[in-house]
């Protein structure tokens, strides 16, 4: 969250989001109402969102029980957000998924998704590194 309040990242999320949140935890709904004070980019679910989720779907990168995990990917794919940040490691953040989905991207034209888990993509404090372990 520091990130995005000093501007580092530009917060984009989507309305899928935001209906998936109202039956959070108060944690993370508090989440979501802090990376709206940074205003965020605010993406739809669109045709072409679904679309491209179905495709996922039918090339079975995803079980149809994980539609909306497909619906994120699609929508984070179509909008070219750099980096699509996930705690999802069954269904999104392994590797072989996003080879999967970076596959039919490319297939269909579309720029390769770039997915990442939040920890990794999160700026690295330079002023008192961490040593390694």
């Amino acid at each position: 969250m520091d990130d995005f309040r000093q501007g580092v990242y530009l917060p984009v999320i989507s309305t899928l989001l935001q209906t998936q949140v109202g039956g959070a935890s108060l944690e993370v709904q508090q989440a979501l109402s802090d990376q709206l004070i940074c205003k965020p980019k605010i993406i739809v679910i669109t045709e072409s969102t679904e679309t491209l989720a179905d495709v996922y779907l039918d090339r079975k990168i995803l079980a149809t029980e994980f539609r909306e995990d497909a619906l994120h990917v699609a929508a984070a794919t179509l909008e070219e957000v750099d980096i699509l940040a996930s705690w999802n490691y069954r269904n999104i953040l392994h590797i072989s998924q996003v080879r999967k989905f970076i596959t039919v991207n490319l297939e269909l034209g579309l720029k390769p998704i770039q997915i990442r888990s939040p920890r990794v993509v999160a700026s690295l404090d330079l002023k008192s590194p961490q040593p390694l372990s």
